[in-house]
């Protein structure tokens, strides 16, 4: 009986073992055209099979196939490496092959600028040269014949888009998708993992029919749930292709981590921080030029919101229109995200005609817009605008932008603003980004009703400005834009009264360059100075022209040197200047010129010269550290003069001073100043052919902080006058000029001086002077008394004088003071003129003279000022034995003439009495010697 048991059994074990041997036995790969032809009429794409093909019955039947290849009109769409079909044992038995279960490995989907080819047209030729009919299932997607049930399923998948203008791939993509029944609405889940994170993408679709609009919604999620991307719409068949219909939102504000899907982009926009929104009604109409269109179209973010409409023409050059309306703009973050700044260059200055640049483009990393606008993969069309926008902390109004980049070619119809200061930008132009280096020239203009308020909001405010001046601006130029550097040609500027012509170049990097040229007809600088300013400016030292208040000529910190917050150091600049004539302090320069270079806040002047400056006509050079006062600091002028006297003439200087100048004769003028000098940086030399004058001067600190001067040493010779081994301080405040200590020898005599002007309301002044001249020395040849005589002894000084008027009025236009006089003084008496036999009266006078004070006698008496006029007021020298000379009379400063006697007497009964009496012009007197 055992053998009617085993029977079952056997035969059992035959059917497994066929089952599981009999697949092993067929040679599957003879079948490939066939497979083929069933996966192309499944899929709706030509398909061929590189692989082996296998197939088992248990414990499920399956059909492994390895390496296929789907092709779209002979170009490959996708590549699968493994694919595993599962089928219904059941339906096997019945000899119908119905697959359930379908499972891609490592497929890779490559698609073209056409977009998903979702539904082709027509498919290829099959291989006998046939082509499936109209009512062919492969015509259209998805299971044929109707089958239900399918399940497909995707690992590791990659999918690359080819847009023809750029590529973006998607890799390790995990799914799976169920079809229950065409017409229904399919599932489709897909992990997507990417460098900084996991993404979901859950979509719901029914399949779309020609002509027939079906549901479709698609939603990409963060691991953490949170919803990045959504639409939700319809989409239909046409001959055309694929057309959409719905709704859009896009949310950014994790841009970062979406690296994968927007490549370089990212990090601008993650850059950005915060949520940022985009939210849209779309439409896609397929076709040769499929167009996308945006409507609705609104972009928010915490510094930007804005509504507009866009619409995208997908052609070979996609051409995008996008027009924008911003209700608010952070403008200051949006240009800093834009254009992050280019590295330095390390340039030694920038000239109009010569900007320096690391090649056409402007250097790697460089942010130039035209770069950026060459490197655009799109044709774009934009309108941009705002009602308002903050940039660098104030309001900017009506900010427009108009424009378009077309194969290359760019048309900027408008940009324009109204700017801080009630100032109008307007910039129109043509370019083309196809030259090398790409280009854009056009026209600007500039106009403010208030420049001061505009230069305070650039960075560059005036506050030593008249308030009245700096007000009206305008500027009208070429501008020319190429990369790394802006150029505005033929300039035509106005600032209020005043016109010039100009040229400028700007080298666009992290610290700017500029290169300026200017010609300027005429300007007055007084006229643009506060009245404080000027009065505090005169006779004060040159910013930068030595040390800061308090140093007192030693090495010390000291704050870099800025203008209202303007760092010196912060651009790199070159000035070529030419003007007609300036006024300055109230000096007349004609025909200037000026070339400097300004290089990491160190001014370097390369040349300066002047023709005409009060008679002074040369040419200087220097260098001058704006950061900080440093020993590298120098400068020099060099020229000459015809009349050194009519400077002061110019400056309404007194006649006295303006004569002692003038007596020089024509001359060199020497100025030198060399910050590495202790003993005195400051140089001042003047030698005419009468004379001249040598200054060695170091500024430094004075008493209370205040400016100061010190005179090292000095010398002075005119004729008549010699001044020797001069040196003392001269202390310069905004009411206050005072000399301190001033020391040397004058006309063969020790000098002692303390002088201090102090100005007071009014235009009142005080002048104190206090000191000693020692072994004075005065020579004089007067004719009628036949021989020289002279003065010598000293004399102590000490007084006030007050006045009305500028500095150097001071002694003509004086009200009330006086200087007295007191000291030890000798009268001497030369040898007589001729040997002729002289007056009696005249040799008696000599006599006196010589008997009563030829030793020193004491001298006392004052000097009175009373409207520009000196008085002497008892005035006496009383000399040996009691003989005594007094002076009276007037002294008339201003018009040089006086009127005075001096009344000699000697005691005893022959005595000698006599009067000597003065009048007309001071330097050559009308004398009358009577008894």
């Amino acid at each position: 009986m055992r053998w009617i048991v085993g029977i079952p059994l056997a035969l059992t074990a035959c059917l497994v073992a066929l089952a599981f041997l009999g697949p092993q036995l067929v040679d599957w790969n003879s079948h490939k055209t066939a497979l083929e032809d069933e996966i192309s009429r499944a899929t709706g794409y030509r398909a061929e099979v590189d692989g082996n093909i296998g197939a088992s019955l248990l414990p499920t039947p399956r059909v492994t196939v390895a390496a296929v290849r789907l092709l779209r009109n002979g170009v490959p769409v996708a590549t699968i490496r493994w694919m595993e079909a599962k089928l219904r044992l059941s339906d096997l038995l019945r000899g119908d092959l119905q697959v359930v279960d379908l499972v891609l490995i490592e497929p890779s989907v490559s698609l073209g600028p056409d977009g998903i080819p979702l539904s082709p047209s027509a498919l290829e030729q099959d291989k006998d040269g046939q082509q499936p009919g109209p009512d062919d299932p492969a015509t259209g997607p998805g299971p044929a014949n109707g089958r239900a049930g399918l399940a497909v399923s995707v690992r590791d998948a990659s999918v690359t888009l080819d847009t023809g203008y750029g590529r973006w791939q998607i890799t390790g993509i995990d799914g799976s998708m169920q079809t229950p029944t065409v017409g229904q609405r399919l599932s489709v889940a897909a992990r997507i993992p990417l460098a900084a994170g996991v993404f979901n993408i859950e979509a719901r679709f029914a399949p779309p029919q020609t002509g027939v609009e079906a549901p479709v919604s698609f939603k990409l999620a963060s691991a953490d749930k949170t919803v990045r991307a959504r639409f939700g719409g319809t989409w239909r068949l046409t001959d055309a292709g694929l057309g959409l219909n719905g709704g859009a939102s896009i949310d950014l504000s994790d841009a970062a981590r979406l690296s994968g899907l927007f490549g370089d982009a990212s990090g601008r926009l993650a850059a950005l921080e915060g949520p940022i929104r985009l939210e849209t009604e779309l439409s896609y109409r397929p076709g040769g030029h499929a167009l996308l269109d945006l409507a609705d179209l609104s972009v928010n973010g915490d510094r930007f919101s804005a509504v507009g409409e866009a619409a995208v023409a997908l052609r070979e050059r996609p051409r995008v229109d996008l027009a924008l309306r911003f209700s608010r703009l952070a403008l200051d973050e949006a240009i800093e995200t834009a254009l992050p700044p280019t590295p330095a260059r390390g340039d030694d200055g920038v000239a109009p005609s010569d900007i320096p640049t690391e090649g056409e483009d402007g250097g790697a990393g460089s942010s130039d817009l035209l770069i950026l606008a060459r490197d655009l993969p799109v044709d774009l069309s934009l309108q941009i605008s705002a009602a308002g926008t903050r940039f660098r902390g104030k309001l900017v109004q009506r900010l427009a932008v108009r424009g378009s980049i077309e194969d290359g070619a760019v048309t900027l119809e408008e940009l324009s603003a109204r700017l801080p200061g009630g100032a109008d930008l307007s910039i129109a132009g043509f370019g083309d980004l196809r030259e090398s280096p790409p280009t854009l020239e056009g026209n600007a203009s500039l106009r403010a009703d208030d420049l001061r308020r505009f230069l305070a909001w650039t960075g560059l405010p005036v506050p030593g400005a008249a308030p009245e001046r700096l007000r009206r601006f305008s500027l009208v130029s070429g501008v020319s834009l190429r990369p790394g550097r802006l150029d505005i040609v033929d300039a035509a500027i106005e600032v209020d009264d005043l016109a010039a012509r100009g040229a400028a170049a700007v080298a666009l990097r992290d610290r700017l360059g500029v290169g300026l040229r200017l010609e300027v007809d005429q300007i007055n600088l007084d006229a643009f100075r506060l009245a404080s300013a000027a009065s505090a400016g005169e006779g004060s030292v040159a910013e930068g022209a030595g040390r800061t208040p308090g140093d007192n000529g030693a090495d010390a910190a000291v704050p870099a040197r800025t203008a209202d917050g303007l760092a010196w150091d912060a651009f790199d600049a070159t000035l070529d200047l030419k003007v007609g004539r300036v006024i300055a302090a109230g000096v007349p320069f004609n025909d200037v010129s000026a070339a400097a270079v300004l290089r990491e806040g160190a001014l370097t002047l390369n040349r300066a010269s002047v023709s005409d400056a009060a008679g002074v006509s040369g040419q200087a050079s220097g260098r001058l550290d704006l950061k900080a006062q440093a020993e590298g600091d120098r400068f020099a002028f060099s020229g000459r003069t015809a009349d050194l006297g009519r400077l002061t003439a110019v400056l309404d200087g007194p006649d006295w001073i303006t004569g002692v100048l003038r007596s020089i004769g024509p001359g060199t003028v020497d100025i030198d100043y060399d910050g590495s000098r202790t003993d005195g940086p400051l140089r001042i030399g003047v030698q005419g052919s009468d004379g001249g004058f040598f200054l060695d001067l170091l500024p430094s600190g004075g008493d209370s902080g205040m400016r100061a001067v010190d005179v090292r040493t000095g010398r002075f010779s005119a004729p008549d006058w010699r001044a020797e081994s001069l040196s003392g301080r001269l202390e310069l405040a905004r009411d206050t000029i005072a000399l301190r200590d001033g020391r040397g020898r004058f006309n063969g005599g020790a000098l002692a001086l303390d002088v201090i002007l102090a100005r007071q309301g009014g235009g009142i002044m005080d002048l104190s002077m206090s000191g000693r001249i020692d072994g004075l020395k005065i020579d004089r040849n007067l004719g009628d008394l036949d021989g020289a005589l002279g003065l010598a002894g000293a004399v102590t000084l000490s007084g006030e004088i007050h006045a009305r008027g500028s500095d150097w009025q001071a002694l003509e236009s004086t009200n009330q003071g006086s200087i007295d006089l007191a000291g030890s003084v000798a009268v001497l008496v030369g040898p007589p003129r001729t040997t002729i036999v002289n007056v009696r009266k005249v040799t008696e006078v000599r006599a006196a003279l010589r008997d009563g004070f030829s030793r020193p006698g004491a001298l006392s008496g004052r000097i009175r000022v009373e409207n520009g006029t000196l008085v002497l007021d008892g005035l006496a020298l009383q000399g040996a034995g009691g003989a005594a000379i007094e002076a009276t009379g007037t002294v008339d400063v201003k018009r040089r003439s006086l009127s005075a006697q001096a009344v000699l007497e000697t005691p005893g009964d022959d005595g000698v009495r006599a009067r000597l009496s003065a009048s007309g012009n001071s330097a050559a007197p009308n004398l009358r010697l009577s008894n």
